[in-house]
């Protein structure tokens, strides 16, 4: 048995090693263009205990899906409208991926899972709530 990767993304930064973003303050994403060798062999001699299964009692940048950020839109907490969880259930999922990556990115394995979802839901809420302030400003001109 062997292990490979199952999904690799890259992130640009500037000169200030500030992460580029796209015009709506998305962290750009980047992705190998072609086969690129050396990431075959990443995984190559590796064995069991030089990994860790991911489960959901410890958060890792990517074991937070949209699924779980939309299983908990309904969670009093968040004080979000029926409008408001609509817009996030039509966001797509680049800025899905980006609530998840900006709530995960700085958490230790051992910070709670419930603390990321609770951080992605409050930066679509305030995703969504900045958008409909654009959308009426737009429509005001």
């Amino acid at each position: 048995m062997a292990y490979s990767i199952y999904d690799i993304k890259f992130y640009k930064v500037d000169d200030e090693d500030e992460e580029v973003r796209d015009k709506n303050e998305n962290v750009k994403l980047f992705q190998p263009k072609g086969r690129w060798k050396e990431l075959e062999y990443l995984c190559e001699d590796r064995k069991d205990d030089d990994f860790m299964e991911i489960t959901a009692d410890g958060v890792q940048l990517l074991t937070i899906g949209s699924e779980d950020i939309i299983t908990n839109l309904d969670d009093e907490d968040h004080n979000l409208s029926e409008e408001q969880k609509e817009r996030i259930l039509k966001l797509d999922d680049d800025v899905m991926y980006q609530a998840i990556y900006g709530a995960t990115k700085h958490m230790e394995l051992s910070d709670y899972y419930h603390m990321a979802i609770e951080d992605a839901i409050f930066y679509l809420k305030n995703y969504v709530t900045s958008n409909e302030e654009k959308d009426i400003d737009q429509t005001k001109k």
